[in-house]
């Protein structure tokens, strides 16, 4: 028979969302998350790696005119499991 407290744990580690880690990489400084982000399914995870990217850009590119943006996302194995690329090239002419 199950103790309270075993029962309570099996629920909890059932019920936890997946691990997924965010790194990032602008060509000139990669970021690499230690600490994880909690989500419930993979498109959750595209989503969330698209809109950090977005994120970056508005904050880098209006100042470089080349510039090449990537999120890859590992799973609690250390697995990348999706990878977004983001590139602007602009010029004068």
């Amino acid at each position: 028979m199950r103790s309270a407290v075993e029962s309570e744990e099996r629920a909890s580690s059932e019920s936890a969302l997946p691990l997924y880690y965010f790194d990032f990489d602008d060509g000139r400084q990669a970021s690499c998350d230690k600490l994880g982000t909690e989500l419930a399914n993979l498109e959750a995870v595209a989503d969330q790696a698209v809109a950090a990217l977005a994120e970056i850009a508005r904050d880098q590119l209006p100042s470089r005119s080349h510039c090449v943006l990537t999120a890859s996302v590992r799973n609690k194995e250390g697995r990348v499991i999706f990878k977004a690329t983001l590139t602007l090239q602009s010029e004068w002419l």
